[in-house]
C-alpha cells in the first residue's frame, strides 16, 4: 500500500496496517464467500431480481477494508460491472442514510468511499450471527 493511501485512511479513521480488519467477525474468506454466493444468487434469479447493490457494496468496501485498501467509485464501478451513474446514485442515497462515507483528496479527481461505524458493526454482528 501506498503513503497517500495510508495517509487517507488514517485521515479518515480507518485502520491503516496491511490486512487490517474492523472487528473479529470480518473476515476474508467470509467477505468472499458472500460475495460469491450474492453473485450466484443473482445467476439462479436474473440481475433484476438476484442483485442487491447496496448490499453488494458493503461486501465490497468490508472487503477492501478487511485487505487495508481504499476503494474508489471507479474501482467499485469496474468491480461490480455498475454504471457508473447509476452506482453514483446509489452511493449518494447510502451517504445520506449513513451507511459510507465519501470523501476525494485534495489533489485527487477519484472520490472514495469507506464503511461508517455504523456499518462495520452492523456487518461485524451479521457475520457474528450466522
Amino acid at each position: 500500500m501506498g503513503k497517500d493511501k495510508k495517509d487517507l485512511m488514517i485521515q479518515m479513521g480507518m485502520p491503516a496496517a496491511e490486512g487490517a480488519i474492523a472487528g473479529d467477525a470480518l473476515k476474508e474468506a467470509q467477505l468472499r464467500r458472500a460475495i460469491a454466493l450474492a453473485g450466484k444468487r443473482a445467476s439462479i434469479a436474473g440481475a433484476a431480481f438476484g442483485a442487491h447493490p447496496s448490499w453488494e457494496i458493503l461486501m465490497q468496501l468490508s472487503l477492501a477494508e478487511c485487505m487495508g485498501q481504499l476503494v474508489s467509485l471507479r474501482q467499485l464501478s469496474e468491480t461490480l460491472r455498475a454504471n457508473p451513474s447509476t452506482l453514483a446514485r446509489i452511493m449518494n442515497v447510502m451517504a445520506t442514510e449513513g451507511s459510507v462515507v465519501l470523501c476525494q483528496r485534495d489533489e485527487d479527481t477519484e472520490i472514495y468511499a469507506e464503511l461508517t461505524e455504523a456499518s462495520r458493526q452492523a456487518i461485524a454482528d451479521y457475520f457474528q450471527s450466522i
